[in-house]
């Protein structure tokens, strides 16, 4: 059995996420030194005490008039120490979280296909949302106590130790029982912190999913099974936090009662100790002893939020460690006559047992149309993913104007290929953003209602109160499922590219519907090389070549009317088409 690979200690987690303080260090100095001086005036409170009872005991007029206006000084410093600290702490912390979400988010943009395959949408806004705030936690609260309450114990400690160190040895006997138990609690913490990001994430990819498909929920009276998926992922999550709650709440009370112990033998013990000294040095010495609870107190409640950060901040980095898309070409071009050939190509999917394409070779002149016909999982749109390098192909080669498809610059390539597909992707924006998705320079009115037109979407649109400004809505529910259809094609057709790919464009439309965007299609297809998967064998029945498919490999290739001579799979597959076509019309 392979032994799992031990994953990054919380120090190192901490280093790395130190890295980003890269441009904010000046704020961090500055904030440290705020926490400073307002725990240096934690322990000068304290030393005021001594000045003010032995002002009382010895009469000492001038004790009594300026221990009160040290104390006011002492007050305003503490505040401004406080401020200044929080402040600038707050500054690095968030400026380190936007810096960690923006390149989180642009880590997703250049991932590569497989990385979304492997991981639900709700996942990846769960990291995105739910453990970048964790980590947020961690570097703005957690960090502000730390430090805050760390400087004031350092200060009060180096405080007792002038005071007396045979004494404040006697106090830091409890400081390894403590230690232990912060780092025991600390282990468990971030093991339930780990299991509640995965709990988070199925919540969301619960929510997100359920939300999404509302229209097949209600159709089929799902409501109550997804609102008990919904309670089953809540529920499993409200155990998880109970659990994390119960062992913070458990700490203080702990550390609590161990630290009066120890006061407890201060204060028995005080007087063998202090018997030189005067009742103003035994107030203050207990002064300050008595200030270090709060803040070990406060540490110690804090812990749990430093190990949800550490654990949050690990699935994070392990994201961010997953490879970008792999862009090693070298080649572009500015124009391409979109000759497109493919030789011996085999291809297969990380974790399957089989190829999905299996030395495959076909051949596309520039201009032509080339249709990829075949039961579904044959391969028709791993081709075309391929094409577009959404996927790197293990073996054979794809060449695009003589040119390995691997040596062209992922952004130039996709640059000359245009989709359109049947699952059919708009922005929550206007028809207009819709459409100049994608491009460097601002499109003009004028080509946008050329595109339309082509498109036989202008008609609809001018109809539209708000015209080309009208929203679309998210992925286009305000337009029916034929007009959100025509936009993507109008887009295609403003991107202008020598290659166009067609994925089931014209499926699950009407008749109506169908015949509009396939006369838009028969246009935008015109002097564009054009590759089309269809089910629909009446839409290719002009296809220069057709190639029928079947568990990866070409089962054989030609023009419709030879194929149907030749009373193979292609014959097979229309005549079930059109007997059904036929038995539903009578």
């Amino acid at each position: 059995m392979q032994k799992k690979e031990k994953g990054p200690t919380d120090f190192q987690l901490y280093m790395r996420l130190l890295s980003y303080l890269k441009g904010l260090r000046f704020y961090f100095v500055v904030s440290i030194l705020g926490f400073i001086v307002f725990a240096l005036t934690q322990a000068g409170a304290a030393h005021l005490f001594k000045y003010f009872i032995d002002g009382i005991q010895y009469k000492n007029e001038q004790y009594m008039l300026y221990v009160p206006i040290a104390l006011i000084l002492l007050a305003f410093v503490r505040g401004v120490g406080f401020f200044v600290g929080n402040y600038y702490i707050s500054k690095v912390s968030l400026g380190i979280i936007h810096k960690i979400r923006c390149e989180l988010f642009e880590h997703y943009m250049y991932a590569p296909k497989h990385f979304f395959d492997k991981s639900s949408v709700g996942e990846l806004m769960s990291v995105i949302l739910y453990n970048v705030g964790q980590v947020s936690s961690a570097a703005t609260d957690a960090v502000k106590v730390v430090v805050r309450e760390g400087f004031t114990v350092i200060f009060l400690m180096g405080y007792l130790f002038y005071m007396n160190w045979q004494m404040t040895l006697l106090f830091l006997i409890i400081a390894p029982v403590i230690g232990t138990i912060i780092y025991y609690v600390g282990k468990r913490l971030k093991d339930i912190s780990k299991k509640m990001q995965v709990s988070m994430g199925d919540i969301t990819h619960t929510a997100k999913e359920s939300l999404s498909l509302f229209q097949l929920v209600k159709a089929y009276g799902g409501e109550g099974r997804e609102a008990e998926r919904f309670d089953k992922a809540s529920n499993v999550n409200v155990s998880l936090s109970l659990k994390m709650v119960r062992t913070m709440t458990a700490v203080s009370p702990v550390m609590q009662f161990i630290i009066s112990i120890a006061l407890a033998i201060l204060m028995y013990t005080i007087m063998e100790f202090f018997g030189d000294h005067s009742v103003g040095d035994i107030v203050a010495y207990l002064t300050a002893a008595g200030l270090i609870p709060k803040p070990i107190r406060q540490m110690g409640d804090i812990w749990g939020m430093i190990q949800r950060g550490l654990a949050a901040s690990e699935s994070i980095f392990e994201t961010l460690d997953e490879e970008i898309e792999q862009d090693t070409g070298t080649h572009s071009a500015r124009h391409l006559q979109g000759r497109i050939s493919i030789r011996n190509l085999c291809f297969t999917y990380d974790g399957a047992d089989g190829k999905q394409i299996d030395n495959i070779n076909l051949d596309v002149a520039p201009g032509q149309m080339i249709a990829l016909v075949g039961q579904s999982g044959s391969g028709k749109t791993t081709i075309t993913s391929l094409l577009l390098r959404f996927y790197d192909y293990q073996s054979g080669h794809i060449l695009l104007d003589g040119v390995e498809l691997k040596d062209y610059k992922l952004k130039e390539l996709r640059r000359h290929i245009a989709l359109v597909s049947q699952n059919i992707e708009l922005t929550n924006d206007s028809i207009r953003g819709n459409l100049s998705y994608g491009f460097d320079q601002e499109l003009s009115d004028e080509q946008i209602w050329h595109a339309l037109k082509q498109a036989n979407a202008e008609e609809f649109v001018r109809k539209l109160d708000e015209g080309l400004d009208t929203m679309v809505g998210e992925n286009g529910t305000r337009l029916s499922g034929g007009q959100r259809q025509r936009i993507s094609i109008a887009r295609a057709i403003l991107k202008d590219a020598p290659i166009l790919i067609l994925d089931e464009a014209t499926s699950a439309l009407d008749t109506e519907s169908e015949r509009m965007i396939q006369d838009a299609l028969d246009k935008a297809t015109r002097n564009r090389t054009t590759i089309v998967i269809a089910h629909r064998l009446s839409t290719i029945l002009e296809s220069d070549c057709i190639y029928v498919l079947d568990a990866g490999h070409v089962v054989e290739n030609g023009k419709h009317d030879e194929l149907l001579k030749a009373g193979g799979p292609y014959s097979h597959l229309y005549n079930i088409q059109f007997a059904g076509n036929n038995e539903n019309d009578e």
